[in-house]
């Protein structure tokens, strides 16, 4: 019963992590053009999670290893991560500039690393090595899915009012924490 509890929660935060990843593959973009026409700084943007990425995972993945508390080793990451993620969601669209959009997605993305690289470590820590692959399958599943319903999500509400969208996302990523 614990697992299946633990299960659902993976499942979740990984659904949270996919809705934040359809703003930044999907809508990042049409938000960043109203700061500016450069293709070079447009990229830059939407490239930003990928680049701490680089340099984040390993660390956090090394410093989770080292993490000893009462709600577990990866957990602390995780629960700390995704409400300040969903923060920096609800700001990002009110930059008042590209400069500020630049260090509200470069906060919000350190955010999520923060919170996502632990998430695949749990599953580690918890299941038997026959049943990790099945669960690496939902989870990445789950992230898609996120995914196509902030996209689809983004549908709807961006011409209605884009930071009803970033609302929305951002409340998702606060209830799956």
């Amino acid at each position: 019963m614990q697992k299946n509890k633990l299960l659902i929660g993976i499942i979740l935060v990984a659904f949270a992590f996919g809705a934040r990843n359809g703003i930044r593959f999907g809508y990042l973009g049409p938000l960043t053009n109203t700061y500016t026409n450069s293709a070079f700084l447009i990229t830059i943007i939407l490239s930003l999670g990928t680049f701490l990425g680089i340099f984040l995972n390993p660390l956090i993945g090394k410093r989770s290893d080292r993490t000893w508390t009462r709600y577990g080793r990866r957990r602390p990451y995780i629960m700390v991560s995704l409400p300040i993620s969903a923060l920096f969601t609800i700001f990002i669209p009110h930059s008042p500039n590209y400069t500020v959009l630049i260090v509200l997605v470069f906060l919000e993305s350190f955010a999520v690393i923060v919170g996502f690289t632990p998430l695949f470590s749990l599953i580690s820590d918890n299941f038997e090595t026959e049943k990790r692959g099945k669960i690496n399958a939902v989870l990445i599943f789950s992230l898609g899915l996120g995914a196509v319903c902030s996209i689809g999500i983004g549908y709807r509400l961006w011409d209605i009012n884009y930071y009803l969208f970033f609302y929305t996302v951002a409340g998702i990523i606060f209830v799956s924490s």
